[in-house]
């Protein structure tokens, strides 16, 4: 009996060492190395943020899933990881400045049919999901997470036009993107009303962070909720089946 338990213990431990084996870590910092960033790659892909050391985002899944059922970010296998200093200007005559420095360092991790590319910035970070398969596709959802430290609180821009136990998530896709800050705790937050970007955190001691979004083609734009799990979850309004011309003097397309 003693000899049972202890090949049940033995089998145990080499199954625990396993599963750990299965998960791949990888690093990066940012170019003045106050930032870092952990890419967790294994039967999910999370990532997690420090500042200075201390952990300011929490690991955060991150996965986008296909209508022809393939799911990148889950039981992923990195292939092959490739980084590289990233020092271009952009160029954009419609801002307060004509062009802006664009350096960070970047770490790439290809996949079977795809990349995942993280960038980090002096003060930020920046993540996408890149097909590397020829011909078109299409995007059945997407898991975005932004899991805090803690509890903290958020200057948030929610979605007008709402009433808690009535409206649905499908009522408030059609806005104006218009209306003031709620300043609550994540906890808050009533995770059926929907907030649009950008969203600032509060992490204390005059810090803060933005969550926001960049470079959006053909893709609809992010939506956030929040709840008791100090986590920010995203929301993508679903394609429309069918829409007519309508709304303010016919200006609008309905869905």
């Amino acid at each position: 009996m003693n000899m049972r338990r202890i090949f049940l213990a033995a089998m145990l431990a080499v199954l625990v060492l396993a599963a750990g084996a299965a998960e791949k870590v990888y690093n990066l910092t940012s170019p003045d190395g106050r930032i870092g960033v952990k890419v967790v790659v294994g039967t999910e892909m999370s990532y997690t943020v420090t500042l200075d050391g201390e952990q300011v985002l929490a690991p955060s899944r991150m996965a986008m899933t296909l209508t022809d059922g393939t799911t990148w970010g889950v039981n992923a296998k990195v292939k092959k990881k490739v980084q590289r200093q990233v020092a271009e200007v952009v160029h954009s005559p419609l801002t307060r400045q004509m062009a802006m420095a664009d350096q960070c360092n970047e770490l790439t991790l290809r996949m079977q049919g795809y990349d995942v590319v993280m960038r980090a910035y002096d003060n930020g970070v920046a993540y996408r999901f890149v097909s590397t398969t020829s011909g078109a596709y299409e995007v059945e959802k997407e898991l975005v997470e932004f899991a805090l430290p803690q509890d903290l609180t958020v200057t948030t821009p929610y979605v007008r036009d709402y009433t808690k136990g009535e409206t649905t998530l499908k009522d408030q896709f059609q806005n104006s993107f218009e209306n003031t800050y709620t300043i609550e705790k994540v906890s808050e937050m009533d995770p059926a009303h929907l907030s649009f970007l950008p969203l600032m955190v509060d992490l204390g001691e005059g810090r803060k962070m933005l969550l926001t979004e960049s470079h959006l083609e053909n893709y609809p734009g992010l939506y956030l909720v929040g709840g008791k799990e100090q986590k920010l979850t995203g929301v993508h309004a679903p394609r429309p089946k069918t829409w007519h011309q309508g709304g303010h003097n016919m200006l609008q397309l309905l869905v």
